[in-house]
Parts: structure tokens; sequence; C-alpha cells
């Protein structure tokens, strides 16, 4: 009763309740608990064992994305520390293991004393998330393939977009000119995923591409659909240093910073200076959080089950370790379509439930609505910059 009892004050401060019996009346946001067993495991494990109870089905929601907005708009997080303090001191030392809280702490301090982005550590989220299936990638994302934010405005028009394809072709169009492409140009992807922005510039910019990644079964699927004018390679973005087409005109990163992590960024930013040409442009395109003060280390659950070793850069952090190597010369937020390309992906999986297990497709949810949540409340951002190494023109974009 201790633990349900904690539990029900947690989330009645973040206006959720907690629903054991089917005849209650409730809101699409409350927790309606089908295992007892969550309480224990979600003051334990924080938010990993919140989100892995979910995904064995010992509560559930209505609507999962509204939940998780109530958590991040009202501050779970904080509310723990400022108003519960008997659960940080007195309560832990009751409920957790010695072995959770090891855990707990090593989590908490390894992105500080290690590098968990080295070229060991950083296969890990290739072999335990992009290389899940190309299949099923396939079915969330559509047929650009393309993992990362689309742009659901048209280029040039007060106009929607609707449809996901369209929305990424926008996005793979906008790269392309805020890196002024001319063809003949060479471009360096940067942890290309499955081909799709690479062979898009290729064909539409006619520009020769070459893609780095790590991930086996992205680069088998790029291989399978490359344009004539692309080469992909199954090698870290590390070793792109002896390609044999540097150096390049262009570089573009488009979701790869979150894999790169605090010990890595200035690292990355003069890898690439050494791989452009005097007048050479860099466009990045990544996961930011809102400020520099809150953790850069993704959610538990996220670091842990989805992108292990994981990591959210604020925009300051990216800007310090341009600084004497690159001009940033153009900055945009496109946060908020990052929350309809969430929903897009889920729409898509979630349309085909009957050809994946449960556990699945509730992993998944719980990843996709939990991002889509932090997007829609600001809590997370999603940054474009053009870095040039020094034009003598005002550097303009024309979309």
């Amino acid at each position: 009763m201790m633990y349900k009892r904690t539990v029900e004050r947690l989330l009645e401060s973040v206006d959720i309740r907690v629903i054991e019996k089917e005849s209650e009346k409730r809101r699409d946001w409350d927790m309606v608990v089908r295992n007892p067993i969550c309480y224990k495991r979600f003051l334990r494990e924080g938010s990993l064992g919140l989100a892995r109870t979910f995904i064995d089905g010992d509560w559930d929601t209505i609507d999962l994305v509204q939940f998780y907005r109530k958590v991040i708009k009202n501050d779970l997080r904080g509310k723990v520390k400022r108003d519960f303090p008997a659960l940080s001191l007195g309560l832990l030392a009751k409920i957790m293991k010695p072995d959770i809280l090891i855990r707990d702490i090593i989590w908490k301090l390894k992105p500080l004393i290690t590098n968990p982005q080295n070229r060991r550590l950083s296969q890990r989220v290739a072999k335990q998330h992009y290389d899940l299936g190309n299949e099923l990638y396939s079915r969330m994302l559509g047929s650009t393939m393309a993992y990362t934010c689309g742009v659901f405005k048209r280029i040039g028009k007060d106009e929607l977009v609707s449809d996901l394809d369209e929305a990424q072709n926008t996005k793979f169009e906008l790269v392309g000119r805020k890196a002024k492409l001319k063809p003949g140009m060479k471009v360096l992807d940067v942890g290309c995923g499955w081909g799709g922005l690479a062979n898009y510039l290729a064909e539409n910019f006619r520009v020769s591409v070459v893609g780095y990644n790590i991930s086996h079964e992205q680069i088998k699927y790029a291989k399978e659909h490359n344009h004539n004018n692309v080469r992909f390679e199954e090698k870290d973005y590390r070793d792109a240093v002896d390609d044999s087409d540097k150096p390049f005109d262009v570089i573009v990163s488009i979701g790869n910073l979150e894999h790169v992590g605090r010990k890595n960024y200035r690292k990355y930013m003069k890898l690439i200076d050494n791989l452009l040409v005097p007048s050479g442009r860099l466009i990045t395109h990544f996961i930011a959080r809102k400020d520099s003060v809150s953790p850069g280390v993704v959610d538990r659950f996220i670091g842990t089950d989805i992108f292990p070793g994981g990591e959210h850069p604020s925009l300051a952090q990216i800007l310090k370790a341009a600084e004497g190597l690159f001009i940033p010369e153009h900055v945009q937020n496109i946060g908020p379509d990052y929350a309809l390309t969430l929903r897009c992906w889920w729409r898509n999986l979630s349309s085909k439930e009957r050809e994946y297990s449960t556990k699945t497709l509730k992993r998944f949810q719980i990843y996709l609505n939990m991002c889509e949540a932090g997007f829609l409340e600001r809590a997370i951002q999603l940054y474009q910059i053009v870095f040039s190494k020094g034009i003598p023109e005002r550097y303009d974009i024309v979309v």
C-alpha cells in the first residue's frame, strides 16, 4: 500500500489519477493499473520502470501522449526532488535494492567519466536499434526511409504538408538548398541511415555523395537502392578521414550528433573541418535539449532500451564546439515538426499491429509517444544549423 499511495500522490501532483477498477471514471490521460507490481518498479527504477511496466502490460492509458505531456509540463521529475524529500531519502532506502542503486549511480556518472560514444561502444545502438529489421522500419518510416524530422511546410509557401513522404522530401530539398549545392559538388553524408537523403541530393542536385554508417542493415538496404552517383560505406564516421574523395564541398550531418557525445563534439568539428574544402559548408540537424543546464543524457528508458549511449546536446554546446573552426550562418528550430513526424511513424506502425508482437508495438509506442510529448511541450528541440568556414559575402538562403 505504501508504494501505491506514494505513486498516487506523485501522479496527482501532475493531474494524473491512478485507476484500478474498470468501472471508475477516467480521463484519457489517467493511468489504468492492471498489475500493482508497477508501483514498486516505478519508484525503484523511475522512467525506466514506468516504461518497462507499460510494455509488460502492467498499466495502460487511453492517450499516452497526453499522459507524458502532463508528466513533462508539470515537471514530475522536479516535483520528486522538491516536494517529496521522503521519496529521495527514507522511502528509497526501504525499497531500493543495492544493485538498482548502483546501476542508477553508474547511469548518471557514466557520461561524465567515460566516453560512451567511442568506436567500440557506439556499435551498441546500431545492433540494438537500427538493425532490428528493414521491413519493420519501411512500414514505420514510409517510402523515403528517413528516420529524422520531416518538414511539414512547403518551401517558400504558406501551405502545410499532410503526407509523411512529402514532408521528408521537403526536408531533403531544404537541406540541399541550405547547402547551396551545385552540379558536380562532392558531398559527405555522415550517418547516412538508409540512404534516402544521399539519393535525393544526387538525383535532384546532380552531386556525388559518399555516405558513412555503422549499421549493417541500413547500409545493406542503402546499397540495394543507391543512385549511380552515391557510394555507401559501412564504417564509423571517424574513418572518413581516409576517404579517397576528400576534401568535400559540403558535409551533411542529419540526426548524427545525438550519437557523438559531449566527449567528442570538439573532435567531431575538427574532423569535419579537415574533410572540407576551404569554402566548404556543414549542415547539421539534431535533437537538442532546451538549455545547457538540464541533463544531456536522454531519458533513462530511451537511453537504455532504444538508443544506448544517446545524448542530446544543447545549442550552446554545439556552437562552442565549432568556435574557431566554423561560423554559424543560419540557425532554424523545426522542433514542432518532429511531433508531427513521430505521430505519423506511430500511425504507420500501429496500422500493422497484427504483424508484430504486443511487446514490440508497446516498446515503439511508448518511445514514439513520449518523444512526441517532449516536442509538443518544447522540452526538446530540433535545430538545423548551416556552418561555413568563412565566406566574404552574406549567407542568404533562397527557399
